[in-house]
């Protein structure tokens, strides 16, 4: 790089840190052959907003050996990061040497990493918010290795969509992605220099590519569950927050809605006992990393109300609720948690005999997976009426039997640890 590109760099790093916006054009950093004079190199500014038109911090320099750069918004406090080109020198202080904490990797626990690599992604921890300048190699493709159960895996040097990403073997990813901005959140995106979770079935291969993947299978991504949940905004002193789900009716499972492992000490932090961001009953909130007080909103709810240090007050969307103290314990009530049955039980059919429907009802005490199917007489399995989660409380399913031939059936329900079968006739 050029004695004036590299002066002209560092004064856009100072106006980013001061919050003022720049923005330049290819020529001013690029010089020879194949700079775009279309392109622009976009910085963001200490509190992490874009300070020019497009959300790429990516820049080149043909004339010196294909090096490139990229800029990478580092919040205060701690980030997930990752090495989004190739470098020359992968150690930790010299790829961040403003960092105040080692850097983390995770391989089923947190592990200390003196020299980081492309691929994994990294907890670390920065005093102050700033733009982290990263120099080297472009990385268009990259195949990450992963684990079965979470990974904390890295970026290449372009943005990517989640839906972009192949893995080998095909239909191991079992999460949504999770970035970490202050809080977890899901994402869409793999942004350069950034880390992010997923979960995986089975070891293999996440392939990460700026260009089409044509020679691999199609691809798959984790996609934020849509159901209309509830929402508990909660939010600490200095900015962070975390969005919980809950509901007392839908039929969602919790497990899609699991974190990430816990981050390391100290990191600011907020899920349910579950560990989950989800609830369907009753329960307990963790808080951990927090600088108090902090401030706990809904949007929806119903009736549900917050237990702080076991006193009740009612959920509100423009008034928060507000926790003073690190030790006070914190839990939702959900409005209809004293309503659940109080044991397992399965109805016998009505009408029966039937013809051509007939409904089944049962009851349970609290959320479980439930798989109730319908068998012939000769003890073959005919329809599968339920496989899924269900919520504590009383249901009701519907059997057409239509396109079934009169006789003797039976169904079998299995609800967590309850089992049971029963008999129907079908007369036509």
């Amino acid at each position: 790089m050029k004695p004036t590109s590299f002066l002209l760099l560092i004064t856009l790093i100072a106006s980013a840190a001061s919050g003022q916006s720049s923005r330049i054009s290819w020529s001013g950093i690029a010089s020879g052959a194949g700079a775009s004079s279309g392109s622009s190199l976009s910085l963001r500014s200490a509190a992490g907003q874009p300070l020019a038109g497009t959300t790429s911090g990516f820049f080149s320099n043909p004339a010196v050996g294909g090096s490139s750069g990229l800029f990478v918004a580092i919040a205060s406090g701690w980030n997930l990061v990752s090495v989004p080109l190739i470098v020359n020198n992968y150690t930790k202080t010299v790829l961040f040497p403003t960092a105040t904490s080692n850097a983390f990797a995770y391989q089923g626990s947190y592990i200390a990493q003196p020299v980081l690599a492309n691929g994994p992604g990294y907890w670390l921890r920065f005093a102050s918010a700033q733009n982290s300048l990263f120099s080297g190699t472009a990385i268009s493709r990259d195949s990450i290795p992963v684990a079965a159960g979470w990974n904390l895996i890295g970026s290449i040097s372009n943005p990517i969509a989640t839906s972009s990403i192949a893995t080998l073997p095909p239909g191991i990813i079992a999460s949504s992605y999770f970035a970490y901005q202050r809080g977890y959140s899901y994402t869409q995106t793999i942004e350069p220099g950034r880390g992010y979770w997923v979960k995986t079935r089975q070891a293999g291969n996440l392939v990460l590519s700026s260009s089409p993947l044509t020679d691999l299978p199609p691809q798959e991504t984790g996609v934020a569950p849509s159901h209309p949940l509830a929402r508990l905004i909660l939010r600490d002193s200095t900015g962070n927050e975390q969005t919980l789900y809950f509901s007392a009716s839908e039929e969602v499972n919790p497990a899609d809605y699991e974190l990430p492992p816990l981050p390391p000490d100290g990191v600011f932090d907020i899920r349910f006992a579950s560990g989950s961001m989800a609830a369907m009953m009753d329960q307990g909130i963790k808080i951990s990393g927090a600088v108090y007080p902090v401030y706990i909103c809904a949007e929806g709810g119903g009736t549900a109300s917050l237990l702080i240090d076991g006193r009740e007050t009612p959920l509100s969307s423009t008034h928060a609720s507000v926790v003073r103290d690190p030790k006070a314990s914190v839990a939702l009530k959900l409005s209809n948690s004293a309503t659940a049955p109080a044991e397992f039980t399965l109805s016998q059919n009505y009408p029966n005999p039937f013809n051509p429907t007939t409904t089944i009802k049962f009851d349970l005490p609290s959320n479980t997976q439930v798989t109730l199917k319908l068998y012939d007489a000769l003890g073959r399995e005919v329809m599968t009426l339920i496989n899924g989660f269900k919520p504590a409380g009383s249901h009701s399913v519907t059997i057409d039997g239509s396109n079934l031939a009169s006789g003797v059936y039976f169904y079998r329900i299995y609800a967590g640890p309850f089992a049971q079968v029963r008999k129907l006739l079908l007369l036509k």
